[in-house]
């Protein structure tokens, strides 16, 4: 099978998981929404409005109004569901693959292990961050009009490079969960490590304020890195300090990559001998 046949078999397996598992895409979309209006609203229940904007407006370090605190907010919460739908899809698919009975040996009479991870590692990242984040096209043109269109139409692109280097991420840890462990419940490792990355990432307070150890957790992963680049969009638009969190992505992905290629491919190696 060719790498576009692949890419084109993964896209259509996707779209038909999204259609049969749209209401947890609806969870998936409402809580992190929940989340977003709780961080903003439940302080003004104690502090005037004034007081609360003036507070968030220092801690992001930009003068901003009420309805600009909510813009943000709502685009932080992107965070949220493309970490939760991306480490545990990715993590968990690849499990499954392997544990159910012909269907790596069906990925092995098509195409090679190494080939397949790649495309996974791409091709699911994207779409499943575009359907994680979609009700953001709907949310921040309802509350900024054209200012959050705009908002949505800048961020998107940096949430699909985001994806693409979580989904790396993720796919270096199944890979080893997978061929070079015996763990018989995958799920506990993604449940474990998605509430780390999102609480070491700084995703609605300072991350000077994070305890160190779940900060450096968060760090292996490019979540802290992207909130960053939010922030700044968000609060200044296309500005050169976004060049340093790009980079530092960019740089992740190529780590990433340096590590799930040779694990794919002894992991092939090894499949293919019945390992």
């Amino acid at each position: 099978m060719g790498f576009s046949s692949l890419v084109l078999a993964i896209l259509y397996r996707e779209f038909a998981f999204f259609k049969r598992l749209f209401s947890e895409y609806f969870v998936v979309w409402f809580i992190p929404l929940l989340f977003s209006l709780a961080v903003v609203f439940l302080p003004t229940t104690i502090f005037e409005r004034s007081a609360v904007v003036s507070r968030i407006s220092y801690i992001l370090g930009v003068e901003m109004s009420f309805s600009e605190i909510l813009l943000y907010s709502f685009a932080v919460s992107a965070i949220m569901s493309l970490t939760i739908t991306i480490v545990n899809d990715v993590i968990q698919s690849l499990y499954h693959e392997k544990s159910t009975t012909g269907v790596l040996q069906l990925i092995l009479e098509t195409t090679s292990l190494r080939t397949y991870i790649a495309s996974l590692s791409v091709v699911k990242p994207v779409l499943v961050t575009i359907l994680s984040t979609l009700y953001l096209a709907v949310v921040l043109p309802l509350v900024g009009g054209f200012k959050g269109l705009i908002l949505y139409a800048v961020l998107l692109p940096s949430l699909i490079i985001s994806g693409i280097a979580l989904g790396l991420y993720s796919m270096a840890i199944g890979i080893v969960l997978t061929f070079y462990t015996r763990i018989s419940r995958p799920w506990t490792i993604p449940n474990t490590l998605t509430p780390a990355l999102l609480a070491g990432s700084g995703l609605y307070i300072p991350i000077h304020l994070v305890p160190i150890v779940i900060r450096y957790i968060a760090y292996t992963a490019p979540i802290p890195q992207e909130c960053e680049v939010i922030r700044v969009l968000a609060t200044r638009g296309f500005v050169p300090e976004l060049l340093l969190p790009i980079t530092m992505i960019t740089v992740l992905i190529a780590i990433y990559i340096a590590i799930t290629s040779p694990l794919a491919h002894i992991a092939d190696r090894g499949a293919r001998h019945g390992g």
